[in-house]
């Protein structure tokens, strides 16, 4: 989810009104072993792998002495993932009219009004994520510029993550190396992918990396065999995207989260209601 500072400050603060301590992963998991140690606690987790932790994440929860988990799909820092949502939104900000060859023939698009621009974005988003990933690439350099695709600056890079991992309140967990739908790969490939980003990041930050995210995390997307494959890779964790809260008996390589598009959205998924309804009542939560 995107947010802004202010909603997220504002949330934080919220939160630690209301009673709730923001801690560590580790913390939480620590307590989960020994559930009458703590009251209420949350885990602020983000995804992904974008510059702005630096600029605008870091700053804000470091002034609010606030711990959180980062986790990288090593492609951003690598710089063989590229951000194509957020570089086409600021491509089609700054023109009028695009024309561009798309799957063999040109298609042109009038970016005066906002609803010709998202319709251009719909169209070039999906041959940009759906393609593979040289022909992406291809049209990626067409669309900005190679030079452009290089150095953009939407990307987290190496030695602002080291300098990230530094901080105590920062842990990094791992996401991948080029964040892909799980389910859809041979458990070999799969495996690969997993095992791969835990080494990536231990051997480039020189610190174990002992959590773990799915890409997506839907049901749709990992199931038995992804959270099989999690334990294997020697992960301590596992979230996925699956809607809900955590108790002692939750499955570790399985763990829920809480989202929303605004912050009443997410203080109301804590209250257990929206994922008690959608879960039928279940408080392990693995399909």
């Amino acid at each position: 989810m995107e947010r802004s500072t202010g909603e997220l400050d504002r949330l934080v603060r919220r939160l630690r009104a209301r009673g709730y301590a923001i801690v560590s992963l580790d913390e939480a998991l620590a307590s989960l072993e020994r559930p009458t140690a703590r009251g209420r606690f949350v885990v602020l987790t983000f995804d992904d792998g974008y510059a702005d932790w630096v600029t605008h994440l870091h700053p804000l929860l470091s002034s609010l002495r606030a711990p959180f988990t980062l986790y990288v799909a090593t492609g951003y820092p690598d710089r063989t993932i590229v951000p194509w949502g957020f570089m086409l939104e600021r491509l089609l900000a700054t023109i009028d009219e695009l024309a561009i060859d798309l799957e063999g023939r040109e298609e042109r698009f009038n970016l005066v009004r906002d609803a010709e621009r998202e319709r251009a974005f719909a169209r070039l988003i999906a041959v940009l994520e759906g393609s593979a990933a040289c022909a992406s690439r291809a049209l990626g350099a067409r669309l900005f510029g190679e030079e452009a695709l290089l150095g953009q600056g939407i990307a987290i890079r190496w030695e602002q993550l080291a300098r990230l991992a530094a901080d105590p309140l920062v842990t990094i967990g791992a996401h991948t190396v080029s964040h892909p739908v799980l389910c859809k790969m041979p458990e070999e490939a799969a495996f690969a992918e997993m095992r791969a980003s835990k080494q990536i990041l231990e051997e480039r930050l020189g610190r174990p990396v002992c959590h773990f995210a799915y890409p997506f995390g839907g049901s749709v997307h990992v199931g038995a065999r992804e959270f099989r494959l999690a334990a294997e890779c020697g992960f301590a964790s596992a979230v996925t995207t699956r809607l809900g809260n955590i108790f002692p008996e939750s499955d570790r390589a399985a763990l829920p989260r809480i989202f929303g598009d605004t912050n009443a959205d997410i203080e109301l998924a804590m209250t257990g209601v929206v994922s008690a309804f959608q879960q039928r009542g279940r408080r392990v939560v693995r399909d």
